[in-house]
């Protein structure tokens, strides 16, 4: 079942602006198969309600006009008649009858018919009693040409409207939703992307729908994340600086000094250039700790730390290798 959800999601497009494409299309195919089938159900039905009137009012016309003919069994002016009115637009055929089911008159009487046709049957009647009956047959051939050009008429204008109402909307929503969307996304990547730790640029705030609050909640997130990350910058300085500085007197450490003094001492020997190295350490200091104690030895180490730096240049490497031992 998941793989066949998997298979879906991958036929599926994955932007959201073929994502949108692919909806109004299959709006637009929606509109225009179930309006169409509306509106050509509707025309059908006008169009066969209206036959059907018609038809009924003929054929009661026709059975009034042929009463006293068959009252009277004229039959030759019956047929006359039934030739006359074979040729009434849209009529197929026309058959008088007696009561007996015998046929006396008939216009274009066919057994069969290629065409589409309505049936409409009416008795004869003369003082109450039934003399014969007329089956009179419509044909609906000119009404269907009428009813197809309807419906080609029908799909084009609906094919229309509907790419025009898919249109509107797929410039609207690109607009409203789609485009702030897209907006937000690259400007997520340029933060992304972005590497020289610069304060990232507000993204612009269009709207006060929901699409606008996330534009703020990820402006003040992206202000969070940097500030978030100047600090920790500012952190791993500070540990950097701790790990290569003696806490008490502010110089080098010993750390410091292996890391600075090979690549020193090997750029000078490349060259041939001089390089001086100056070993320093407190005498008694043993004694000064034992009798006035380790804090006045501390100020003692921060005084020359102090003098050192003072009696010396900001290119040389001032390091307390350790205890009351110096290097410069």
């Amino acid at each position: 079942m998941r793989g066949c959800s998997d298979f879906v999601t991958k036929l599926l497009p994955q932007t959201l602006r073929a994502k949108l494409v692919t909806l109004v299309i299959s709006c637009v195919m929606i509109i225009v198969l179930f309006g169409g089938g509306a509106r050509i159900y509707v025309e059908k039905h006008s169009i066969l309600e209206s036959l059907q009137r018609t038809g009924t009012e003929q054929v009661e016309l026709i059975a009034t006009a042929a009463t006293p003919l068959m009252l009277s069994r004229d039959y030759p002016r019956l047929q006359i008649l039934a030739g006359k009115i074979a040729h009434v637009h849209d009529v197929e055929s026309v058959r008088f009858s007696c009561c007996d089911g015998k046929v006396v008159a008939a216009g274009n009487d066919a057994a069969d018919s290629d065409s589409t046709v309505l049936n409409f049957t009416s008795p004869v009647i003369s003082a109450g009693e039934k003399i014969g009956s007329i089956d009179l047959r419509i044909s609906t051939r000119k009404r269907q040409a009428g009813l197809d050009t309807i419906y080609r008429r029908t799909a084009l204008g609906l094919l229309f409207f509907g790419t025009l109402t898919g249109l509107v909307v797929y410039l609207l929503v690109s607009r409203i939703i789609v485009r702030p969307i897209l907006g937000i996304n690259q400007h997520m990547k340029s933060i992304l992307l972005s590497q020289d730790g610069a304060p990232p640029n507000y993204l612009a705030v269009s709207s006060a729908d929901e699409i606008g609050e996330m534009a703020t909640i990820f402006n003040h997130l992206s202000m969070k994340i940097y500030e978030t990350q100047q600090r920790l910058e500012e952190k791993i300085t500070l540990v950097e600086q701790l790990a290569m500085t003696d806490s008490l007197t502010g110089l080098h450490n010993r750390r410091y000094f292996d890391d600075s003094f090979a690549p020193a001492f090997a750029l000078a020997r490349r060259y041939g250039e001089s390089l001086c190295l100056m070993l320093l350490d407190l005498d008694k200091f043993k004694q000064i700790n034992d009798t006035f104690g380790h804090d006045t030895g501390d100020v003692v180490l921060r005084k020359l730390a102090a003098l050192i730096q003072l009696r010396t240049r900001e290119t040389d490497i001032r390091v307390r290798l350790g205890g009351d031992e110096f290097a410069l």
